[in-house]
Order: structure tokens, then C-alpha cells, then sequence
């Protein structure tokens, strides 16, 4: 589990076993005594449960194998594909001015802020290497890698965002809610992710 820039980590929902009871669970990574904080209904109040490494005590937290395809998500990849674009342009004269007022990405601009149009815009989502995998190389010893990211154009001027994180590649269009040119690509190029893929040219 990942902290936010914040040092907040994200909450889960599970089920306290002995007493049946719904719960919310937080990590204190800052808690000295490196425990969980879990919080509960107690007869319409909200009650917290400290609890520390070994002590005893049921917690069941459902698994999620996967990220969610959904409207969330797409979304928040709309986001991170926003940022993408900017990061790249930044040393680039007069190219945030441009950005900013780009008519073609006023649709997913509004997406990314107000969620509209209210759909699920369409992510490629695909895992291309284990979430804990080492990668290794002759100068370093072997690392993680939590998250990369690129810009993947077709032919077509369409603009790709194509981010990876723990293991997880999405992939976003920011001119539209289509990924028929991203997937045409994958076709020509044995489905090889455009993070691999030197400097992402047509072939």
C-alpha cells in the first residue's frame, strides 16, 4: 500500500469477525507503534480500535485481484494522462499556453474535472509484469518500478497516455473516448506495450 503525496493511505472496507460489525481501515505508517486504526458503529456512534502487530483479533478485507475498469478510474487515468501531456511539453516554448487553450482537450478536460459525459470512458487496462517484479540491469543492483509513463501518437495524431503503475499499464486517449488506434497499434506491434517500445514509432 502506497501513501498519498499527503502521507495518507488509502481506506479499506471490511468486516470486524467478533463482532460482526462493518469497519474502515486505515494504516498508521506515521503511529509510532506502527499499527491499524479501525473505526466502527457502536450504536450510531463511530468508535476507533487501536490495534498493534500481534495482537489478537479478525479483520477480513475483501481482495480485489485487479484495478476496476470504471467510470473512477477512468477518470483518474484522465488525470494522470492530462499531467503526462503537460510534463512532457513543459521545456517546450510557449507550449503551455497552447495546452490550455486546446479546444480538443476541452472533452476530456471536463471529464477528468465534473465526470462528464457520465460514462466510463474506455482505458486499455492490462498488467505487463508482476507488481513486485525486480527489474535488472548491468549498473544497478535489481529495483521496482511503481509507476512510468509515456505518449504514444499514431498516425493519425492521435495522442495516447499510456501510464503503468505497480505492474498495471492504462491507457487513455485525450482526444476522445476511443482506443481503435491504440489497439491497431498493439496488432502491428505484437502487443508490445508503448512504455517498450523505444520512441514509439509506426511500424
Amino acid at each position: 500500500m502506497v501513501a498519498n503525496k499527503k502521507g495518507r493511505y488509502p481506506i479499506l472496507q471490511g468486516v470486524h469477525l467478533q463482532s460482526s460489525s462493518k469497519i474502515d481501515i486505515s494504516y498508521k505508517d506515521n503511529d509510532p507503534r506502527k499499527g491499524i486504526e479501525v473505526g466502527f458503529s457502536e450504536k450510531g456512534r463511530i468508535r476507533l480500535l487501536e490495534m498493534k502487530p500481534g495482537e489478537q483479533g479478525t479483520l477480513i478485507v475483501p481482495h480485489v485481484p485487479e484495478p476496476c475498469n470504471d467510470t473512477t478510474t477512468a477518470r483518474f487515468i484522465a488525470k494522470i494522462g492530462l499531467e503526462v501531456l503537460a510534463f512532457r511539453l513543459k521545456d517546450v516554448p510557449g507550449a503551455n499556453e497552447e495546452l490550455v487553450g486546446k479546444p480538443e482537450l476541452d472533452e476530456i478536460r471536463v471529464y477528468a474535472r465534473r465526470g462528464l459525459p457520465q460514462i466510463a470512458w474506455p482505458i486499455g487496462l492490462r498488467q505487463i509484469y508482476p507488481e513486485h517484479f525486480l527489474f535488472a540491469d548491468s549498473i544497478a543492483p535489481p529495483y521496482e518500478v511503481l509507476h512510468e509513463f509515456d505518449l504514444l501518437c499514431t498516425p493519425c495524431s492521435e495522442y495516447y497516455a499510456v501510464i503503468a503503475i505497480f505492474g498495471w499499464e492504462y491507457v487513455i486517449n485525450l482526444g476522445g473516448p476511443q482506443l481503435e488506434g491504440y489497439q491497431e497499434w498493439l496488432k502491428r506491434n505484437n502487443g508490445r506495450s508503448p512504455l517498450y517500445f523505444g520512441n514509439n514509432v509506426w511500424k
